[in-house]
């Protein structure tokens, strides 16, 4: 087949550009292009579906972004071999928490003039994070335009679970620092993502210390949003530039982002002055207005076309800036500076995306709707005097209070502040907001985003960014005393700090009145560290003035000798004039509440102890006891050769006594050597004895004669020949020696098939023989008599022949 292809030349930037389904992304310092080399690219499908890349594809996280247009301006489609967690358009859904990560194949195909090409990507989608409660806040946020740090991202986190009062981090100083564009950064905006694993950080590109002023700021700034992104909030990505604003545009301010859950995307959104013309040295910002535009990402690397959301014009210079979003069951709150009155209103809305333009919403109008406006003028503010306007709020619901919000708002110095000051509502829907001024925030808190954390989140930052005086935990701590004594309160405790530093902290701990230990009980005592937020606690236990007793009896009362023979149940029985609280016994180790227990075989030593109901704990009281509930075990052994028995026995509890045995109708005689035999035959009967008095059950070993009498075996059928089945028998007669024959003959074909058994009586026996096993033939058979303990065996022969039927 015959490709087809172009040629072009192509210009290589010194500043790497980012090929994106939407807008292309470029890093700042690269607005001028720069001829460094020149080369001949073939424009095929192939050389298309080889330049897709997809972002974190080795741990998927969210929706995929999955471009349509490739290089060259080729098409490009995909397929999923796994719709069910990637879908065709790039919908993620997440194996759940604790599952497994799931590998799935997306193929794209690429077509540019008339060809195709087809490539597999590989993705491996990653599951959900374990669900956590929120129990902190953290805060990014810059501190202002006055020295050369303050255009940097500084970060705070909240004492706990309080929202109102705060640590800085990293003692104070900048965390992240831009190295790109204009290298100043404002107005930090921080989202978890959707699926709760994940941040991104937006800020605007924009440096006003060190010369720049708003007005040109307005007219020829950044057409760039500065991102990082994180997974824990301590380890950021390298820092990278999106130029989401298009060359009309003379700033892009402020952006802040809303996930929307219908399309799987976040809306992102910022303000921004729009031109006629691209020409910067003709603008002038009093000829446009701030409008709000947004677009949508999924990656926050490729974004979509801007667009306007709120475009509405508040006078010569003037628009609308500083949106934030919140959502409140389905209901969409939007906090916005309006710049008429450089105050910020509140409106509603159940669509996100409406757009507003011409005219600012009413309480009356559609979709959006004016909850307030001049949020908090005239109230109090931190500094001694009144909040007259500001900008940059951001607001978060209280992780603890149900319906409670809190908002902070920026009032600059240009308004006549300091930095944020903080506001709370318990009826969002009212956009009644009050003043907080005692809060402590952070020192000249500007512009940022408050979000909830968990608590292990909240360690992870204190941890890495201010370890070594964070305290992290104090070890519990009790004392004791008797009723009417003062506790000796300890005048250290043992503090651990993030840095995983252990060490005794002084405590400061409170006042005791003597009605508190003047009887028994127990009573906490709370303390203070300095300069911690963390309290310290110690317990106090009174208890009253006597000790409880306690002593042990067995079930039997007492055993045989030194042994219980039985299961042994042993009680602890304690008493106190207050009362028993608890008794525990310990058997050859560990303690266990308890009053009985139950010994089987084995040694033990047996501890007991009381404690009263005010705390006291007796002294122990110990026990040795012996249990052997088993018989011991012997077995005998034959040696031909010496003719003799052996006997051995075991016991693993108390232990063989003796070992007996018995001939005949003799007495029984202990065993202490082997047992020698002349030619005769018999039956030993033996047993062992333990100390604890088991006796075993009698064991018997036969003994053989040394030479065996002989045998002979004669035998006769009842007939000749009979059918298959039929019945034939044999009548076996064994005799020799001065003892008649006992034991069994058998009859024997072909050497290995017994067809017939039976045992002898008075030397006799009648054996049946198996005749359908035989078969039809004419049958030798062999009567094998096996001897026994006085005869050696015998045998001989007879035919039987099996007819047809």
């Amino acid at each position: 087949m015959k490709i087809a292809m172009r040629k072009r030349t192509t210009l290589v930037l010194l500043g790497a550009a980012l090929l994106a389904g939407g807008l292309t992304a470029v890093p700042a310092h690269a607005t001028e292009p720069v001829l460094a080399a020149s080369y001949a690219v073939e424009e095929t499908a192939q050389a298309a579906v080889d330049a897709v890349t997809l972002t974190d594809a080795e741990g998927v996280r969210g929706n995929l972004t999955l471009p349509l247009t490739g290089a060259y301006g080729a098409t490009l489609a995909w397929q999923s071999g796994n719709e069910s967690v990637v879908t065709d358009t790039g919908e993620v859904t997440r194996p759940a928490h604790g599952g497994q990560p799931v590998a799935v194949d997306l193929t794209v195909t690429a077509t540019l003039a008339g060809s195709t090409a087809t490539r597999t990507i590989g993705v491996t989608v990653l599951p959900m994070p374990a669900p956590a409660s929120h129990e902190a806040y953290f805060f990014p946020y810059f501190v202002g335009e006055s020295t050369d740090d303050g255009e940097k991202i500084y970060f705070a986190a909240s004492k706990g679970d309080d929202p109102l009062s705060w640590d800085e981090l990293n003692n104070g100083r900048p965390v992240l620092t831009s190295t790109m564009g204009e290298r100043g950064l404002r107005d930090p905006f921080l989202i978890r993502s959707h699926e709760g694993d994940k941040f991104y950080l937006l800020a605007t590109d924009l440096k006003i210390f060190g010369g720049n002023n708003f007005s040109e700021a307005q007219e020829s700034g950044s057409k760039h949003l500065v991102v990082w992104e994180s997974t824990d909030l301590v380890h950021w990505s390298e820092q990278r530039m999106i130029k989401v604003s298009s060359d009309f545009a003379g700033n892009t301010w402020a952006p802040e982002a809303f996930y929307d859950e219908a399309s799987g995307d976040y809306v992102v959104y910022w303000a921004s002055n729009l031109y006629p013309t691209t020409d910067v040295a003709s603008r002038d910002f009093r000829t446009s207005y701030n409008r709000m535009m947004y677009a949508t990402t999924r990656d926050f690397r490729t974004f979509s076309e801007a667009k306007p959301w709120v475009d509405v014009k508040r006078g010569t210079g003037l628009g609308m800036i500083d949106a934030t979003v919140v959502r409140d069951g389905d209901t969409f709150y939007r906090f916005i500076k309006d710049e008429a009155s450089m105050t910020v209103r509140q409106e509603k809305s159940t669509d996100l995306m409406a757009p507003v333009t011409g005219t600012l919403p009413t309480t009356t109008s559609s979709p959006w709707t004016l909850v307030r406006e001049r949020i908090g003028v005239g109230q109090p503010n931190p500094w001694g005097g009144t909040f007259t306007g500001g900008e940059g709020p951001t607001v978060f619901r209280d992780n603890a209070v149900p319906g409670r919000w809190h908002m902070l708002i920026d009032q600059p110095s240009y308004h006549g502040g300091q930095g944020y000051l903080a506001f709370r509502t318990d009826d969002i829907a009212s956009g009644v907001w009050t003043t907080v001024p005692e809060s402590a925030l952070p020192r000249s808190p500007r512009h940022g985003t408050v979000i909830p954390i968990s608590q292990a989140e909240l360690d992870a930052l204190r941890a890495a960014m201010q370890p070594n005086l964070l305290a992290k935990s104090v070890a519990s701590v009790s004392v004791r005393t008797r009723e009417g004594v003062a506790p000796p309160l300890p005048s250290t405790v043992d503090v651990t700090y993030a840095d995983g530093s252990t060490r005794a902290t002084a405590v400061d701990w409170a006042d005791v009145e003597p009605s508190r230990y003047a009887s028994w009980g127990s009573f906490q005592v709370p303390g203070t560290l300095a300069g911690q937020a963390i309290r310290a606690t110690v317990t106090v236990i009174v208890t009253d003035r006597l000790d409880p007793t306690v002593s042990l009896s067995t079930t039997p009362a007492s055993p045989t000798g030194d042994w219980f023979t039985v299961p042994v149940d042993v009680k602890a029985t304690a008493a106190d004039e207050t009362g028993v609280q608890s008794v525990e016994i310990a058997v050859d180790g560990g303690w266990r509440t308890t009053d009985v227990v139950t010994l089987t075989e084995g040694r033990y030593t047996v501890r007991a102890r009381a404690t009263d109901i005010t705390g006291n704990v007796s002294g122990e009281v110990t026990r040795s006891i012996n249990v052997d509930t088993r018989a011991p075990v012997s077995r005998a052994t034959w040696d031909n050769a010496a003719r003799s028995v052996s006997i051995a026995a075991a016991d693993d509890t108390s232990g063989v006594a003796r070992v007996e045995y018995q001939l005949g109708d003799s007495a029984w005689t202990t065993y202490t050597s082997p047992l020698v035999f002349g030619d005769v035959a018999t039956t030993v009967r033996y047993r062992a004895v333990d100390h604890a008095g088991h006796v075993e059950q009698v064991n018997t070993i036969p003994v053989p004669r040394e030479t065996l009498d002989g045998s002979t075996t004669t035998a006769t059928l009842n007939r000749d020949a009979v059918k298959p089945g039929g019945n034939a028998f044999a009548r076996v007669e064994v005799e020799g020696g001065p003892f008649t024959p006992t034991g069994t003959v058998r009859i024997i074909s072909g050497g290995d098939l017994e067809v017939g058994r039976a045992t002898l009586v008075d030397g006799r026996a009648t054996v049946s023989i198996d005749t359908a096993a035989l078969g039809t033939g004419r049958w030798p058979l062999t009567v094998v008599y096996d001897g026994d303990a006085n005869h050696a065996p015998s045998s001989t022969t007879v035919v039987l022949k099996v007819n047809k039927r």
